[in-house]
């Protein structure tokens, strides 16, 4: 409470400096949330906005894995030679069937 006309000045100083210290909080509280947003919306800002995909009404089934018909040529036989690996396609002469 004032007792004396002189502490006014000091009130009117007091309460200038909360009003700024209250607008300084609600200005960095503003740019935090404009913070916040932009990186919520991050991605639609970066490549322009986003619309969901149309639903096609169709239901997700599952797929069956294929057999292999007889004219493939899966499973693939083992080299005649122990020194290659069965991926490889072209045996050296020590795997050719001739020698093997």
């Amino acid at each position: 409470m004032v007792k004396d006309w002189k502490e006014l000045g000091a009130v009117r100083e007091a309460l200038r400096q909360a009003r700024l210290q209250e607008e300084a909080r609600r200005a960095q509280e503003a740019a935090e949330a404009a913070r916040l947003a932009r990186e919520r919306q991050l991605f639609a800002l970066s490549v322009g906005p986003v619309a969901p995909l149309k639903d096609t009404g169709r239901a997700e089934l599952p797929r069956s894995v294929p057999t292999p018909s007889p004219g493939k040529p899966w499973p693939m036989k083992p080299p005649p030679c122990a020194r290659h690996s069965p991926t490889r396609w072209m045996w050296s002469r020590c795997c050719s069937p001739t020698t093997a």
